[in-house]
């Protein structure tokens, strides 16, 4: 039995380091997309290739937080946000709302995070506290912005 073992560890290396190699190329081939280019791409694929579209939602995260990037990875949050099921939207909703708290003048945000808290609330039935996050939300896109389209706008 003992004979035996090298044999398995050399097996499941192999297929570790071929399992690890395959992943890097998919990886560097969505470094070339700015993040204009991946929100395209994360449209493009919203409904037809779910695994496809998490996985370009996870590169522009990834590549915000590595940017130290706070309003890419509100927006980032936001996606993952809106492709995922309410529970999980609703933590996303709260770090938005966490890492953009002390942005002053934004069009979205913290807004949006706040927008986005209220929704999930609101399906959650927790209508009052729900409310507050709508207030909030538009209380913050009255002071922050003065165009007409507030909130929900995604540019």
């Amino acid at each position: 039995m003992n004979q035996k073992l090298p044999y398995f560890l050399f097996l499941f290396l192999c297929f570790s380091l071929n399992t690890f190699l395959n992943a890097q190329p998919q990886n560097d081939s969505l470094a070339k997309y700015s993040y204009e280019e991946l929100g395209k791409e994360i449209l493009k694929y919203k409904t037809s290739d779910i695994s496809k579209r998490d996985l370009l939602i996870k590169e522009y995260v990834t590549r915000a937080k590595l940017t130290r990037d706070t309003l890419k990875l509100a927006e980032g949050y936001f996606l993952s946000a809106v492709y995922s099921n309410d529970s999980l939207a609703l933590k996303y909703s709260d770090s938005i709302i966490d890492i953009t708290k002390n942005i002053k003048g934004h069009k979205k945000f913290p807004a949006m995070g706040y927008y986005f808290k209220g929704y999930c609330l609101y399906t959650f039935g927790k209508n009052q506290k729900s409310l507050n996050n709508f207030l909030t939300a538009l209380e913050l896109s009255l002071i922050h912005i003065s165009e007409p389209t507030r909130l929900g706008m995604i540019s």
